[in-house]
């Protein structure tokens, strides 16, 4: 998911007791701000502005962070002893072209409320995470990616223009063709560029709002790959799961999930689930250390296998069920417990897949690693300054947060950096300046244009702190 949980969910957040200091008549309140995946913490003044006016008087020289949900697995929407400017109010539909499709939103919007806007429209956006709940603002900070890379490839392609506010410089419109600099800064830069205020985005018609999908299982991690690799091309959505809670012969078997929009009458339900970020807040999790461990982890494989074989049963589903596919399942995360848990999301060269498989199995057979998810999907694209893109077989993992785990993974990140990979910044607050430096090798690049941009370095986090963006 995108966009960091709290302790408290974003509504009422203005009701704290104990507050500081006010910007344009808004009152921030002191909140303690928790990353979703449990790993960073931090007091910040959270303002939940509702005007635009408060922009007007924002100009003064103190640190801040816009943030949406609070759903980012890293601390990317909040700072310590500074500002936080939650932008869930600014959530409206501003304009749509019925002949084009474009539609123009506030930063706060979520997917699932522009998802249904647009497909009762006949459009939808093909390239998003796969939660509802996160913002248009969040996507846009974290260039995100969706269920079909290679044919989609990251939000920035989706993206008409553009408006960006900076106390230091206005309102400043930004698109491939204006301020290009500053446009691709801003995808991809984690909020430090300024507040957006609006986004103009390109959809793509669809031709109804069912899915006939397929899930195929492997019985290995080669033949995993390589059946993803043979529908990628020709499927809307693709990716693959694996189990790796069993090192042997059938390490990283699982199934390809592919699925194309069909052309039929028939609209499918809507989805009538809860899309509230409060229903993955580290308030819902389990105490303590949480029940994914060495011995549940191969039983909660083996039910997710069956509820897919199950499921192989039925070749139609609803779009939005295949769009969001984490909707339903937000109490897996209260799972891992309060303690929280890593999300490693790593672009392998394909050449070099299988010694990073080799190298979880070699780990979860002597160490009793515990890999509580494992997913993939190709990548064909381009890297450029920190967006996660490039060419290679993207993998997922989820792991409970163990002194195991902490040492698996700082094993890995050498290993990846050695086979010229690299790991999402956005989805891991392990990272260190030295490790995000090792992955991207244009990261000065963005140092050094972001502060021409903002000599005073206004916008803050505390994942531009630890890897000194």
């Amino acid at each position: 998911m995108n966009s960091s949980s709290s302790e408290n969910s974003n509504k009422g957040l203005t009701s704290a007791p104990e507050t500081s200091h006010q910007i344009g008549g808004f009152r921030g309140a002191k909140q303690r701000l928790t990353s979703f995946d449990g790993g960073e913490t931090a007091q910040t003044q959270l303002f939940a502005p509702d005007r635009y006016r408060f922009f007007d008087d924002i100009a003064d020289t103190s640190h801040r962070i816009a943030r949406g949900s609070g759903l980012s697995y890293s601390a990317a929407s909040f700072t310590e002893n500074g500002s936080t400017i939650c932008h869930q109010s600014f959530d409206r539909i501003l304009d749509f072209d019925s002949t084009t499709g474009e539609v123009e939103v506030e930063p706060g919007i979520t997917l699932w409320v522009l998802f249904q806007f647009l497909v009762e429209r006949g459009y939808y956006l093909p390239c998003h995470p796969g939660h509802g709940a996160i913002t248009i603002g969040g996507c846009i900070a974290a260039d995100v990616h969706g269920k079909n890379h290679v044919r989609d490839g990251n939000f920035n392609a989706q993206i008409v223009s553009l408006d960006l506010f900076h106390p230091a410089h206005g309102n400043i419109h930004l698109s491939p063709h204006e301020n290009l600099s500053l446009f691709e800064l801003t995808c991809g830069g984690f909020g430090l560029t300024g507040h957006i205020l609006k986004a103009r985005l390109k959809p793509e018609p669809i031709a109804s709002n069912t899915v006939e999908r397929s899930n195929r299982r492997f019985d290995n991690f080669s033949d995993t790959l390589d059946g993803l690799r043979d529908v990628q091309k020709n499927s809307d959505f693709s990716y693959s799961w694996h189990d790796m809670s069993r090192p042997g012969i059938g390490f990283g078997a699982g199934y390809v999930h592919s699925g194309n929009i069909i052309a039929q009458a028939d609209i499918a339900p809507k989805y009538q689930g809860k899309f509230s970020p409060s229903a993955t807040s580290l308030q819902r999790r389990l105490p303590a250390n949480g029940v994914i461990n060495h011995l549940t982890t191969p039983a909660l494989n083996y039910a997710y296998q069956t509820k897919q074989w199950m499921a192989s049963r039925k070749p139609h589903i609803s779009l939005q069920d295949a769009v969001f596919p984490l909707h339903g399942s937000e109490s897996y995360f209260a799972l891992y417990g309060v303690r929280g848990f890593h999300e490693v999301q790593m672009l392998i060269p394909l050449e070099h897949v299988q010694t990073i498989v080799d190298f979880l199995e070699k780990y979860v057979k002597d160490n009793k690693l515990v890999i509580g998810l494992a997913s993939g999907k190709e990548f064909d694209g381009t890297q450029r300054l920190l967006r996660y893109s490039g060419k290679g077989y993207n993998l997922a993992l989820n792991l409970p947060r163990t002194k195991t785990s902490e040492k698996s993974l700082a094993d890995l990140d050498r290993l990846l950096i050695a086979c010229g990979g690299r790991s999402n910044l956005i989805k891991d607050s392990r990272i260190s300046r030295a490790t995000a430096e090792a992955f991207y090798p244009e990261i000065e690049e963005f140092r050094e244009t972001l502060t021409e941009f903002d000599s005073k370095r206004l916008f803050r986090s505390l994942l531009s702190k630890r890897i000194a963006l």
